[in-house]
């Protein structure tokens, strides 16, 4: 199975190397690297045409004017020979044996749309997180965001062609929109439990930080729609796990109105909530049910929003 390796380069000349080193020194073989080139203000595409010409004759160097990773990666896609791809952000890097090990997953299996992999999360003061995705239902994993990320998934490029790629529309929540949209399409996702891909935080992107009400409000929007769907389309899905997704969306929408409580408020008359099947779950708590129930929405929200933890 030959596989493409598709990278948006943003202001990375400091990172680039790095991350290709992982691609190259991969135990598996077959596979194409594409490098899109997006607007960079740094050192980015001169230092890409170096590592071209220097160390590895056959990357591919494109460039997209259009701004985002959407964008960057769909260019990618567009001249992607593999029948899988691998996503990967410039500041990211992929143990050796991640390819070989996802590959050998596929072999058992048909009709896979993504395989969802753990990876391990590296924040700014050094320390590891690992991040494993959720057994059960793909739908539920995928709205809470426990089914692997853009760089630890590797995914199918003829699934991705027919959900017609990444959303250039988006700002926020891409990945999300884009695991729901192939999930919609009835295709079977192999979980992987082994964390072969380091992600390294960044301030910049950071959904707490870089402008948090449009980011919140996206992430709360695109999944208000998803119940919609899931509720037309796969009504047992949203049956038996009803609490778990209004539980995650009521959370998301408590931390919103620590920004902006009015379009907080705006969210929850948009979705009408059945307190009852609110769980202990997802940094809800006790005050908040009691809250909700006694006081209602509005005062809830003014209480907590003034919290940093609830």
């Amino acid at each position: 199975m030959f596989v493409s390796v598709i990278i948006p380069c943003l202001n990375v000349e400091e990172y680039i190397e790095d991350c290709l080193a992982s691609v190259y020194n991969q135990s598996y073989k077959q596979f194409e690297v594409i490098c899109i080139e997006n607007n960079s203000k740094d050192n980015t595409l001169s230092k890409l045409r170096g590592l071209e010409d220097d160390l590895y004759p056959d990357l591919i160097v494109l460039e997209e004017s259009k701004p985002g990773a959407c964008a960057a990666r769909n260019k990618g896609l567009s001249v992607a020979k593999g029948e899988w791809v691998q996503f990967l952000d410039a500041d990211d890097t992929l143990k050796p044996g991640k390819l070989e090990h996802q590959i050998k997953l596929l072999k058992s299996k048909k009709a896979i749309s993504f395989v969802a992999g753990a990876s391990e999360y590296v924040s700014n003061g050094g320390e590891v997180k690992v991040v494993i995705p959720q057994n059960g239902a793909p739908l539920l994993a995928a709205f809470v965001r426990e089914l692997g990320n853009t760089c630890s998934n590797l995914w199918n490029r003829n699934v991705l062609n027919n959900a017609n790629g990444w959303n250039e529309d988006l700002s926020s929540s891409q990945e999300t929109d884009l695991m729901f949209r192939l999930l919609v399409l009835e295709k079977e996702v192999i979980i992987d439990h082994n964390p072969l891909t380091m992600i390294y935080e960044r301030i910049s992107g950071q959904i707490s930080q870089s402008n948090p009400i449009k980011r919140w409000s996206n992430f709360i929007d695109l999944r208000i729609k998803f119940l919609a769907e899931i509720k037309f389309s796969h009504p047992k899905t949203f049956t038996t796990y009803q609490s778990d997704f209004e539980t995650f969306l009521l959370s998301s929408i408590i931390i919103l109105s620590k920004y902006d409580r009015i379009r907080a408020l705006g969210f929850l008359n948009k979705y009408h909530f059945n307190y009852k099947t609110i769980v202990l779950k997802y940094g809800i708590g006790k005050k908040i049910l009691f809250c909700f129930k006694v006081f209602g929405p509005k005062t809830t929200l003014m209480i907590f929003s003034k919290r940093k933890n609830f």
